[in-house]
């Protein structure tokens, strides 16, 4: 019935923020939130090169996307030198600047002619992917868009519609360095508008029915991510959550995706029946924004402290009270010291 070709921009990402390389890590390099810190922090502290110990990249606990002037000049230099004027993109600025703290730059190779390449003798497998990825999205960053040529059929079957697409790459832009952390490859379509005057013949048809599904479970990445969109925790936190969540026993991790275990599903409910007003995403992200305006100067530190346990000590009285006693598992023999019940607890 139609078949439109149109060219379609495909824009680099910002450079790496403490979350994004802790996601991008995750899904990419198959590496977890504290390893990820550990290897990025070996690589800001300093790696011994040939005369020097010098740091490659720039602080690892930030939540901002700037780049120094200085570093924005110099990646152009280099941009322009190796792979021509045309693929200079342009600065990324961040769009949504509430909560960000804009002390430290995005994460990025303190220099941009350290390429992986020449510095890989020096450094162990793992170090030498996570440094190729900070480096290659920093640079990717100022990088032109890439460029696709998207082509969609719609084909009419007894007043059925049916919908095609493919792409072509047109032009590489960003993706000169960054391809092998994307799925870019091209999905062709044979030269339809050709036919148009024609009837296509199906040769194969497969039906397929789907069901609606629960959402899946997070894994480190996602769990990441959305802690990221609600407002909770700080680039210096959330490879520690990750860890203290496995570490407690609260979830297992089966095919890298969390499971909560019978532990923390009545833990929660608990915390829930008496707790609501404070054990809630919305509490958490509005006390990271409280704090910040006490930083701030805006509000003052015991006038919180003071709505806090006005709102706090009731509960916690009301919880001692009524919350229902949990018997704790025997063991089947008596304690040595004083000849009462062993018990199992967690703690």
């Amino acid at each position: 019935e139609s078949v439109d070709k149109k060219d379609k921009n495909k824009q680099s990402k910002a450079p790496f923020i403490t979350s994004t390389l802790q996601q991008e890590s995750s899904t990419k390099l198959n590496f977890n939130a504290k390893k990820t810190m550990s290897l990025a922090q070996k690589l800001y502290e300093g790696v011994d090169l040939e005369n020097e110990t010098v740091g490659l990249i720039t602080y690892m606990r930030t939540d901002s996307i700037r780049l120094s002037e200085e570093y924005v000049k110099s990646a152009y230099k280099y941009i322009e030198n190796k792979y021509g004027k045309e693929y200079l993109g342009v600065v990324k600025k961040s769009k949504n600047t509430d909560n960000v703290q804009d002390a430290h730059e995005a994460i990025r190779p303190t220099s941009i002619n350290r390429t992986p390449e020449s510095v890989k003798s020096y450094l162990s497998n793992d170090e030498f992917k996570l440094y190729s990825m900070i480096y290659k999205r920093a640079l990717a960053s100022l990088m032109k868009d890439a460029k696709q040529e998207q082509t969609t059929v719609i084909l009419d079957n007894n007043n059925y519609k049916f919908k095609a697409t493919g792409s072509v790459l047109i032009f590489d832009g960003y993706l000169k360095v960054y391809s092998d952390y994307e799925d870019s490859e091209d999905k062709t379509m044979p030269p339809l508008d050709t036919y148009k005057s024609n009837v296509l013949v199906s040769n194969d048809i497969t039906k397929d029915q789907h069901f609606t599904k629960p959402p899946a479970r997070y894994t480190e990445a996602k769990l990441i991510k959305e802690m990221e969109e609600l407002g909770i925790g700080r680039p210096s936190t959330y490879a520690k959550t990750m860890e203290t969540i496995v570490d407690r026993g609260y979830v297992k991790v089966i095919e890298k995706r969390f499971n909560p275990t019978e532990i923390v599903i009545e833990t929660t409910d608990k915390l829930q029946e008496f707790f609501s007003n404070l054990i809630n995403v919305k509490y958490t992200a509005n006390m990271e924004n409280d704090l910040d305006k006490i930083a701030d100067g805006k509000l003052i530190w015991y006038n919180l402290l003071d709505k806090f346990y006005k709102e706090f000590e009731p509960m916690v009285k009301e919880a001692f009270d009524n919350m229902e006693k949990k018997e704790a598992e025997k063991v089947g023999e008596k304690c040595p010291l004083c000849g009462n019940d062993l018990v199992i607890r967690s703690g």
